[in-house]
């Protein structure tokens, strides 16, 4: 494309715009009291090396408005060992001890959150960036600044922001750092951040091999889900049960996940697309599929696979905004092909300037 410092500077704007939005959401969001989940993943982070939790430690702060005689808050909120790995907790472990105070201090937690937003976002527009361009990257920066309130759902403090961050860190260095081993392990911690991150192995171990074309690479991509053994020994070691937090904490999680999505999002599904900007999200991605499928290919198609994914698991967690903000990362990808094909026709458009000899 012609004036590459037009698009600089209109890629840079952007990238400040999304800081300024994050900033607004957490303005808005750090007036809010702490929420349940918040408070037991930094009590649990708190009380490591230990690893269960238990119903009560809610029943002695303030601020929540739970029936804690409920089965289901007894069974999520009481459990010997904790359904998703601990990669998170530790990673958080340093700024619990040092600051505390979990309901009071909460907007220092958010704040450290929204600091991962943005370096998760500042990865997958750098990789974007590379290898499009800065006209691309600026278009695939759409669906983020149009779905506020959704990233707003992203600053919230549990183990879904840990997850994106070393899911883009892996695609980057997939992608700027091929040769790098340090791919690897930013795979394997995914794997331990969140126990159901393991699927997007599949998409990154397919991106892998696009690059080296080396079965041995795309399997060793595979063995990073090996990270989960020792988390789940000790579950075993802990529980008895090999398969504790699968028949436990998942059955739990799916059947109140559905009854959240029939009862709440179903009833407001109209308000949330308008909240968060779905409206606008889902078209440019479909548009982005309707490019890519009419032969503009130069998105790969794990690409597509680690979309429909992270779809998947947002409608399995009932669209509830932390579980779903993920998917405009995703989204940033879907949007290239239906880029390229606007700024192709707008090159066509272009009109040659012809320089006349004297």
């Amino acid at each position: 494309m012609k004036n590459k410092r037009i698009f600089i500077v209109t890629f840079s704007i952007l990238v400040a715009l999304f800081i300024g939005i994050i900033a607004r959401d957490y303005v808005v969001l750090v007036k809010q009291p702490i929420w349940a989940d918040e408070y037991m993943f930094l009590r649990i982070t708190d009380n490591l090396p230990n690893y269960s939790t238990d119903k009560e430690w809610l029943s002695k702060a303030n601020g929540f408005s739970l029936n804690l005689e409920d089965k289901f808050y007894d069974a999520a909120y009481t459990t010997k060992v904790w359904g998703h790995p601990p990669a998170a907790n530790v990673i958080m472990y340093p700024l619990v001890k040092s600051i505390g105070n979990f309901i009071d201090k909460i907007w220092v937690y958010r704040l450290a959150y929204a600091i991962l937003m943005i370096i998760t976002v500042g990865l997958l527009a750098d990789v974007i960036r590379r290898k499009f361009g800065y006209a691309v990257a600026s278009i695939a920066l759409i669906p983020m600044l149009l779905s506020q309130n959704l990233v707003m759902a992203g600053i919230y403090v549990y183990y879904d922001a840990a997850m994106c961050l070393f899911l883009a860190l892996t695609i980057w260095l997939i992608e700027v750092k091929p040769k790098s081993k340090w791919k690897f392990a930013a795979a394997s911690t995914m794997v331990l951040t969140k126990i159901y991150a393991a699927v997007f192995i599949l998409p990154l171990a397919l991106l892998y091999y696009s690059i080296n074309k080396n079965k041995a690479d795309f399997t060793k991509m595979f063995l990073c889900c090996l990270s989960l053994i020792p988390f789940l020994i000790y579950q075993w070691a802990v529980t008895g049960q090999l398969l504790y937090i699968f028949t436990e904490h998942w059955l739990l999680s799916n059947s109140w996940n559905w009854e959240t999505f029939r009862v709440i999002t179903l009833p407001s599904v109209w308000n949330i697309i308008l909240d968060w900007g779905l409206y606008i999200h889902f078209p440019l991605v479909i548009g982005g599929l309707i490019a890519y499928f009419r032969g503009q290919r130069q998105l790969h198609y794990s690409y597509i696979l680690l979309y429909s994914l992270i779809l998947a698991l947002a409608l399995n967690g009932g669209l509830l905004g932390n579980k779903t903000y993920p998917i405009m990362f995703g989204a940033m990808f879907m949007v290239i092909p239906l880029a390229q094909k606007v700024l192709a026709g707008i090159e066509r458009k272009e009109p040659e300037i012809v320089h006349e000899h004297t």
